[in-house]
This record gives C-alpha cells, structure tokens and sequence, in this order.
C-alpha cells in the first residue's frame, strides 16, 4: 500500500512525496480436505478407497501452507450428489468456512452429473472455496478452468451413461438367451 506525504527538508523547502506502508498479510495456512469415492464396497475398491485416502491424507500433512481438514468419502455411485451423505457433509462444512480447498482425483470422482458437479462447484466458488481435480488438471482457483471444468462434467457424465447402456444391454441379452446370473441372494415369488 502507498500513501502520500509531504514535509520539510533540512534545507526548509517543502516536499511532496510517497510513503511505503507495508500491507498486512494474511499468514493463515488453508484449510484443505480431499474427497474421495469408488463405486462399490468390494474388496478391490475398498483398497482403492484407503489407498486414496492415505495418498491424500499425507499430500496435504506435508504441504506446508495447508492444515488437514480430513478426508470425506463414499463407497458407492456418484450419479446423484443428493443422495451422498459424505459429500453433503463436506459440502457443508465448507460453506461454514471449515475447508479453503478441496482435492479431488477426478471430476468422474466428484460427480458422475454434469448439473451436479458444476452447481456444486459454483456454490463453492461463490463462498470462495476451490476444488483441484488432480487428473484433469483443473483448479478452480485459476482463469479459464470453466471450460476445462465444463468439458470433463460431461465427458464424465457419458461415460456413467456408456456404463449404464451396456450394462442394460449386456442384461437384455442375457434374459433373450434364458441365462439369468443372480446378484444377491434374496428372490421373492
């Protein structure tokens, strides 16, 4: 900050000039948590799951200018934010100025629905809390990263609906051959 001065010299005469005022600056490390999720609870995705967390967990400990918040996480679908505790949760805790900046892996991470992700991610910015997809390379601190943001919500969005089509398709197929693979095991009738 600059702030204007004038005086006298040792000679008398009058002076204009500027005057350096050191601004204050904010010291306060972030507050960071990281959010992670996989799509089911077996036995692979569970170590994926801790996996995540650990990596995550330890990223931000040894990041100097962050304090760890904690990691937030789901062991089942991303399609709809509403019905994700964990993410509600974080969601939050964020808006009562708990986390400065979320980490994610991926978009396909965060939400599998473009409107989903994207409104999420505005609410976030509007209470100036940023999310890094670590994958995409977006960070929603930075210039420009709407487009890029917009592009992997609905490349992700497609892919879960890629998914779901085969998945239907694979089953419909199945059900035309007379071959039915059972997922649990309760059946009524």
């Amino acid at each position: 900050t600059e702030g204007w001065g004038c005086g006298e010299d040792e000679k008398g005469e009058y002076f204009m000039g500027v005057t350096l005022i050191p601004a204050e600056r904010n010291t306060r490390n972030l507050y960071v948590a990281a959010y992670v999720r996989v799509s089911s609870k077996s036995k692979v995705q569970e170590e994926s799951y801790e996996a995540q967390a650990t990596y995550y967990e330890n990223k931000i400990k040894n990041t100097p200018v962050w304090d760890f918040v904690g990691v937030y996480g789901e062991r089942e679908s991303g399609t709809h934010a509403e019905n994700r505790d964990e993410f509600q949760r974080m969601i939050q805790d964020a808006l009562a100025r708990k986390i400065d900046l979320i980490i994610c892996k991926s978009v396909s991470r965060w939400a599998r629905n473009t409107v989903d992700a994207l409104k999420t991610i505005r609410l976030l910015n509007d209470h100036f809390v940023h999310v890094i997809f670590e994958q995409e390379d977006v960070d929603t601190r930075t210039p420009g990263h709407l487009f890029k943001l917009n592009l992997s919500c609905a490349v992700a969005q497609a892919e879960s609906e890629s998914i779901s089509e085969n998945l239907k398709w694979l089953y419909r197929k199945r059900a035309e051959r007379g071959i039915f693979k059972a997922v649990s095991g309760r059946y009524f009738g």
